[in-house]
Order: C-alpha cells, then sequence, then structure tokens
C-alpha cells in the first residue's frame, strides 16, 4: 500500500482522533477501569540511525486507547503484559489481531482523575475502500487497591529519622481504603526528612521539605500525605520525586511545598502504598468509523417503549 492510499484510508477511518467511548452497559458507573478510544492513525516505528530520526518500515496501524481508573485503585506493572483484540473491517473481513502491552502503564492525572493510555499496532492494514474498523476482546488491566497508613510524626528539620513497621496486605477484603493496616511481621523502613526548609513572608510560612523512605523488603509505595494537627491532609505541591532499588532496597523521595498551618509544629506524615489485586477484565467492542465509534442499532422490537 503506498502513502497516498494510506491518507486517504486515514480520511475515511476519521484523523480527526474522535474520543470513541467503550459500550459498557447497565453497569458502568460500577467498573474500576473504563477504556475509550482517543486516536488511530498509520504510523511506522523511529529509529535514530546516524545521528538522525528516521522512519523504518513497513507501516502499522496504532490505536490509542485511555483507561481511565476509579479513586483508591492504582496501575501495577504486569510483566505477562502483552494482550490482543480482534479486529474486522466493515466488509466482514477478518484482519490480523491488534498487540497491546500493558506491561507499563504511566499512571496520570489530577483532582481525584487518574488514567493511562496504551497503544495497540497492527501490521495488517485495512483497505481504503472500508467504512469501519471494528474491535472486539478483553483487556486485563492490573490494578492495586491503595491504602494509607498510621500517622507518624518527625521533628520538622533535616536529617530527622525514624524507623517505621511496614504494612502488609490484610486478608480483609472488605476493609475500606483508609483502614490502618498494622504490619505482621518485623519488617521496617526508614521514614526521613532529607531536606527541610521554612520561609516566612507577610505572616505566612512556606515549607519545602523532601520526604524519603528507604526499605529492605517488598513494599509497593505510592507516596505520602502531609497532615495538620487534627489530621486534616494538607494541600502540597510536588516539586520533584525520585526512586530506587538496589538489591531488595528499595528507596523514594518526594520533594513538597505547601503552606504550613500556624500550630505547625511537626511534621505529621502517612504513607499511601499499593496492595495487587487481581486484574480487572474490560471488555472492549467498538465501531471505529469517521466521527468516532459507531453505536449499535437497536434490534427489531427493542426500540422505544410503546405508550
Amino acid at each position: 500500500m503506498n502513502r497516498k492510499s494510506v491518507v486517504n484510508m486515514l480520511l475515511v477511518l476519521g484523523v480527526a482522533a474522535a474520543v470513541c467511548p467503550v459500550a459498557w452497559g447497565e453497569e458502568e458507573v460500577e467498573k474500576p477501569v473504563k477504556a475509550r478510544f482517543t486516536s488511530v492513525k498509520v504510523a511506522s516505528e523511529e529509529l535514530w540511525m546516524n545521528g538522525q530520526l528516521e522512519e523504518s518500515s513497513p507501516l502499522q496501524l496504532v490505536f490509542e486507547i485511555r483507561l481511565d481508573i476509579k479513586p483508591h485503585l492504582s496501575f501495577q506493572r504486569n510483566f505477562d503484559s502483552i494482550q490482543y483484540l480482534e479486529m474486522t473491517d466493515s466488509s466482514g473481513r477478518k484482519l490480523a489481531p491488534v498487540e497491546f502491552n500493558l506491561g507499563y502503564l504511566y499512571q496520570q492525572g489530577y483532582d481525584g482523575e487518574a488514567y493511562a493510555c496504551v497503544f495497540g499496532k497492527v501490521g495488517e492494514l485495512p483497505l481504503p475502500d472500508v467504512a469501519w474498523l471494528r474491535l472486539k476482546g478483553m483487556l486485563k488491566v492490573p490494578v492495586a487497591r491503595l491504602v494509607t497508613g498510621p500517622v507518624y510524626e518527625l521533628v520538622p528539620k533535616k536529617g530527622t529519622e525514624m524507623h517505621v513497621p511496614l504494612p502488609r496486605e490484610t486478608d480483609d477484603k472488605t476493609a475500606a481504603p483508609e483502614d490502618i493496616v498494622v504490619a505482621g511481621d518485623p519488617s521496617t523502613g526508614r521514614l526521613f526528612l532529607d531536606e527541610y526548609e521554612v520561609v516566612e513572608k507577610e505572616g505566612k510560612k512556606t515549607v519545602t521539605a523532601e520526604i524519603g523512605l528507604k526499605t529492605d523488603a517488598p513494599f509497593e509505595l505510592e507516596g505520602f500525605q502531609v497532615l495538620d494537627a487534627k489530621d486534616a491532609v494538607l494541600k502540597t505541591d510536588l516539586r520533584g520525586s525520585s526512586s530506587g532499588r538496589s538489591g531488595e532496597s528499595r528507596r523514594w523521595t518526594r520533594s513538597f511545598r505547601f503552606e504550613a498551618p500556624k500550630d505547625f509544629s511537626k511534621m505529621r506524615i502517612r504513607m499511601v502504598y499499593r496492595v495487587p489485586v487481581e486484574s480487572v477484565a474490560v471488555p472492549v467492542d467498538a465501531k471505529i468509523g469517521m466521527r468516532g465509534e459507531i453505536p449499535e442499532e437497536p434490534e427489531k422490537g427493542k426500540g422505544r417503549e410503546r405508550r
């Protein structure tokens, strides 16, 4: 297929990357993970050759799907990451399956929204005169529950540290995400302040603090919360983050900036961590056409109710 044919095909499929929500049925609001198509395009793999970015052949059809996840859940890494969706075109012809890699889901979002984007690729291109493509199948998305631990207090100065018990997964599957999970073994981590600085201006105190955790046992940290004396979570500005691994040891740091309340005499910190759960099965069945997804026509006798 030459590039002119590819351009014509894109005009048919809808280069305008219309949002294509997957049909969920009546229980849409109950699903922990939702999927929607955001774009489809034809592209080549890009490689650096002799200091220049070049396209390699063959051309591939590339789909982008956005996965939205409910609060108190987080995406997980999954080593069994390659999954497939079946693809057919408007003529009924079955094309090669679309390959998705869910090995690393980079979580994004703010203000309670969290999502990750995954890309599906297939080397077989549809014919230029197709009206739509249909993708169908199931994506198994690896997720974890987000759990908050107990509150720890550190003296607010650089170099302060304390040893804390590491929470573990609880056998109580009905426990709320806010529940404190107490360690059932002697594993501990080192909670510390790498940096701590206070700047006072016009009667307001602005704190810049780098909080860290080091462990030598299995543990999945999501982040830290800073609380006031009444256990209310302070609004913080995340200035930077890092993580590293050396053998069995793990180390995380997060740099925050926030306005300190009047009674802020100690750094009150709470860890948010991940507890892996079973993968969420996300059903996908969507027709993708020039203006996005094409809704299915209702079956005869199942239209509007008679009055």
